[in-house]
């Protein structure tokens, strides 16, 4: 595979998972020494054994790699489900004696939500207050009310799970999506980022998930009959003058099986 942009944070422990959920264990057994080497080479790319974050003032492929952040909250949580698959692999864990709960309480929690990145701005991100507790990397009931309240507050679930966050920030974003697709990641509706919220506030409000696989069915599946991409922030299929959201994703398969436990 070819990285669009730079070295990902998110396709090896997201690889990893699948492996491990598909219960292909003698997949792992036969290509060990490759998986193995891969986390090494990841570890060095990624990695400051310093701060034990995600480096810092480099720019990784990832969630919402259409802007620019410094060590984000998502990369960091990245890493930790790597070290958390290693694991349950059996594979060499290089990260083994790191305690990814306390680093990442202790440089993101601000007793309200979890920062975007290590810059600490004053706003909420929806991917950093969901995959925290996605990836069971945190298991607090009340960090996660908190972040789920303050998700709310912004409106980042408004008109449907969900907005990256409630405004876009032209000086962080990458030249070629600003001149051609310039809210692709801003203010519009992501349905894979909102499934894995539906997938944690399934975790703590069986109402509150059921309200947004309502919102799911009328506002997307029956109003356009698919299962889309992304959708701007009046719910109509996003577009640009070189880009249509894709259609027909197989996220649906989330979606379905959230509404057979809601």
């Amino acid at each position: 595979p070819i990285n669009s942009y730079a070295q990902p944070t998110d396709s090896l422990p997201f690889f990893l998972r699948s492996l491990r959920l598909g219960k292909a264990h003698d997949l792992v057994e036969v290509y060990k020494p490759f998986l193995e080497n891969k986390v090494f080479e990841y570890k060095n790319a990624v990695f400051d054994r310093k701060t034990q974050l995600v480096k810092r003032n480099m720019y990784f492929s990832s969630i919402k790699d259409g802007f620019k952040r410094d060590s984000s909250c998502y990369d960091n949580c990245c890493v930790a489900a790597l070290s958390n698959e290693l694991n349950l692999l059996k594979l060499k864990n290089p990260f083994r004696n790191h305690d990814f709960k306390r680093i990442i309480n202790q440089n993101f929690w601000n007793g309200k939500y979890y920062y975007d990145d290590l810059s600490k701005e004053d706003y909420v991100a929806a991917d950093a207050n969901i995959f925290p507790y996605y990836f069971g990397i945190i298991n607090d009931k009340k960090k996660l009310a908190s972040s789920i309240q303050a998700i709310q507050k912004e409106k980042l679930d408004d008109p449907m799970p969900i907005k990256y966050t409630n405004f876009r920030d032209p000086k962080k974003q990458i030249l070629v999506q600003k001149l051609f697709t310039p809210n692709y990641e801003g203010t519009t509706v992501w349905i894979h980022l909102g499934l894995a919220y539906m997938c944690v506030v399934a975790k703590h409000d069986k109402v509150l998930l059921r309200k947004y696989l309502e919102e799911y069915k009328n506002q997307m599946i029956l109003k356009y009959n698919n299962f889309l991409e992304v959708l701007n922030p009046d719910t109509t299929p996003y577009k640009s003058a070189v880009y249509f959201c894709d259609d027909s994703m197989s996220w649906a398969s989330i979606y379905l099986n959230l509404k057979n436990h809601a």
